[in-house]
C-alpha cells in the first residue's frame, strides 16, 4: 500500500497479475503517487480498480490513460474495472467511455 493524503494505492500481484486498487481522491495532487505506483509492470494483466475512488478530476483522468497507453504499449493487458456510475460519466463526457 502507498498512500498520500486521501489517495491511497493498493497492489495486489500475481505471477500474471496485478490489480491496482485506487483508493480516495485521484486528482492533480495525487497523480504522481499513482504513476510511481504503477512504475513499470512485468505482468501479463495489469487491472485497475477504480470502485474506492471517491473523486476523480481532469488530472486523475488523465493519469489513468496515460498509464493505461504506456502500459499497453509494452504488450501488457489493461482493464480498467469496478468504475462507479459518477466516474463513469466522467469518461463517458470526455469522449472514453469505450477505455471501461
Amino acid at each position: 500500500m502507498t498512500a498520500a493524503g486521501d489517495f491511497r494505492v493498493d497492489i495486489e500481484a500475481t505471477p500474471a497479475t496485478h490489480v491496482v486498487r485506487l483508493c480516495g481522491d485521484l486528482d492533480a495532487a495525487s497523480v504522481a503517487l499513482l504513476m510511481q505506483s504503477v512504475g513499470q509492470v512485468e505482468v501479463e494483466r495489469l487491472e485497475l480498480d477504480l470502485s474506492g475512488l471517491t473523486f476523480l478530476d481532469a488530472a486523475g483522468l488523465g493519469a489513468i490513460v496515460t498509464i493505461r497507453k504506456q502500459v499497453q504499449a509494452s504488450g501488457v493487458s489493461v482493464d480498467i474495472v469496478r468504475v462507479q456510475a459518477r466516474h463513469a460519466r466522467l469518461f463517458l463526457i470526455s469522449g472514453l467511455a469505450s477505455l471501461i
